[in-house]
């Protein structure tokens, strides 16, 4: 009976909690999901594109470290390493690890390396997402197929946060008006600058109002991603691996 409560009933009602947590969420700030439906459908190639990108480097690095395990074992270590000292999977609980895990990957990975910088300059999200999704699919390529198939909602959800990252930067590259903007730049100086002269602060590549908000909406966006990333390989870790490996 315990193990049942343990294994079964208490994942299953976790879930339904945060299932219904999610659609209070969605409906409490329908506005910024709106908001990113619409950024999405208007940049709807480049989003199918670099969807089709980055999980092809993704797919790019699993094959890439099936073809020199020795690096990929060496990787894979560090990175577990790297996770052993963050103490993340330390933890046994399901809500807690859940927590964790979202709480790294939200401030750590997204905020932090991605949307803080991508603010000022939009070129970098795209750039660390591309290297991370090669590097995360080099660190999973020798994980045997049945862990890897019971991972892919895992790296589909949690990916999927990270490729809106990089939307993100592209978007915002895309309405600087970069062919305008690049001859402005080219004159400015340093002196420029340090004496925040008016045209030089016009120049530079500030996010506007607009801006914000668009790069804000994708941003709640990927925490949801993220958020349901992070319940599913707490699940994952603490039920279904167990369940497979029968440790």
């Amino acid at each position: 009976m315990i193990e049942f409560l343990n294994h079964t009933l208490t994942p299953a009602l976790f879930f339904v909690f945060i299932t219904c947590f999610l659609f209070a969420h969605a409906f409490f700030l329908k506005a910024p999901f709106l908001r990113a439906a619409r950024l999405l459908r208007a940049y709807g190639t480049l989003t199918l594109r670099t969807n089709l990108l980055l999980y092809g480097l993704f797919a790019a690095g699993v094959l890439t470290g099936r073809l020199l395990p020795d690096q990929a074992h060496a990787l894979g270590t560090l990175g577990a390493d790297v996770v052993g000292r963050i103490g993340i999977h330390a933890l046994t609980d399901p809500v807690s690890l859940a927590a964790g895990i979202f709480v790294w990957n939200f401030l750590s990975g997204t905020v932090l390396t991605l949307w803080l910088p991508g603010l000022l300059f939009p070129f970098f999200a795209p750039l660390v997402v591309a290297a991370r999704f090669v590097t995360v699919g080099f660190m999973l390529s020798l994980a045997s197929n049945a862990v890897l198939a019971l991972h892919v909602p895992t790296i589909l959800l949690e990916l999927q946060a990270y490729v809106l990252m990089a939307l993100a930067g592209l978007i915002a590259l895309r309405q600087l008006n970069l062919p305008e903007l690049m001859p402005q730049l080219r004159r400015l100086t340093v002196t420029d600058l340090l004496r925040r002269r008016p045209e030089a602060l016009q120049a530079l590549p500030l996010p506007t109002r607009k801006g914000l908000r668009d790069q804000a909406a994708l941003l709640l966006l990927a925490a949801d991603f993220l958020l349901a990333g992070a319940l599913y390989e707490a699940y994952e870790v603490h039920t279904l691996i167990p369940h497979l490996t029968g440790h």
